[in-house]
């Protein structure tokens, strides 16, 4: 890292949090924030995403020789671990519907809403299997008449991709068993203020979200969609066939980055902590990486 730099996280878990945090929130009160926010009639802390996709995954009682659908909305050939290492420890994931299919994950990926998720919705009431939606990208993200967790059976959400903490996470829709451990829900309670003060600002935090994909766009980073009001981004992605160089100097200037499962797509930090100043030294090192390969 070069003298005087520090370094820019992916994640908000890393920046200040600010003054206005509640001094407590129990696990049911920021239970209740949920079931408010998606208007959902159950919802549960979990340890994290993962811990509440495994929740589910449970309640389904798979055999090792069923499936789990996975669509994303780029459909990329690679998912993320998180999302099929859990499915593999009850049953198969796959990228195919079959009549091995027990249930149907949708990722709505780097915040972009999966525009096949109606059509989804109504083919798993056809075959009588769950819908689950992971909205561990993004919250509040919209397309046409509908916002992301609207059809699912079940909804995932994962603190650290859009709050300022570093655990946690919830699940909603059917009531399913999901009890923390007692060691878990001690480390999960100190979290619950920050989570809960940031989701009562989502509308804020999301508009900042936006504005610094737009910060990026207006630099001449190409970017994979567009970021208008309807969608609430998670990353910026890159897609570059310099995405080794872009990767060896955001390491050297202290910046995250990384690539995105096997493709050429460099993803940069997006979140609503970063300043214009942030935003701008990333902006440059990547303009910079270009000027040098031109």
């Amino acid at each position: 890292m070069t003298a005087g730099q520090f370094h820019l996280s992916f994640l908000p878990c890393e920046y200040p949090r600010g003054d206005a945090v509640n001094p407590a929130c129990s696990k049911e009160q920021i239970e209740a924030q949920f079931r408010a926010y998606f208007d959902r009639p159950w919802a549960v802390l979990t340890f994290n995403g993962r811990g509440a996709l495994d929740a589910v995954m449970r309640s389904l009682k798979l055999e090792r020789d069923d499936e789990v659908f996975v669509t994303t909305t780029f459909d990329y050939p690679n998912v993320s671990s998180c999302v099929t290492s859990t499915i593999f420890n009850h049953c198969k994931p796959a990228r195919l519907l079959s009549e091995k299919s027990k249930a149907i994950v949708v990722i709505h990926e780097f915040g972009v809403p999966h525009k096949g998720t109606p059509q989804l919705r109504e083919l798993a009431d056809q075959r009588g299997i769950p819908l689950i939606e992971d909205c561990a990208h993004t919250i509040d993200s919209r397309r046409d008449d509908w916002q992301v967790g609207y059809f699912g059976d079940f909804v995932i959400v994962s603190f650290s991709k859009v709050f300022p903490v570093p655990g946690g996470g919830m699940l909603l829709g059917k009531a399913v068993p999901c009890e923390l451990t007692d060691r878990e829900l001690q480390s999960a309670i100190p979290l619950l203020p920050a989570a809960a003060a940031a989701l009562a600002d989502w509308p804020a935090q999301a508009h900042r979200r936006r504005a610094v994909f737009r910060s990026y766009a207006a630099s001449g980073l190409p970017a994979l969609f567009e970021a208008d009001e309807n969608v609430t981004p998670w990353f910026y992605p890159l897609e570059t066939p310099y995405w080794e160089d872009i990767m060896a100097a955001a390491a050297q200037q202290g910046i995250d980055c990384g690539r995105w499962h096997g493709t050429d797509i460099v993803v940069l930090p997006c979140h609503q902590y970063l300043c214009d100043a942030d935003v701008d030294r990333i902006s440059a090192m990547v303009t910079g990486v270009f000027a040098a390969r031109a």
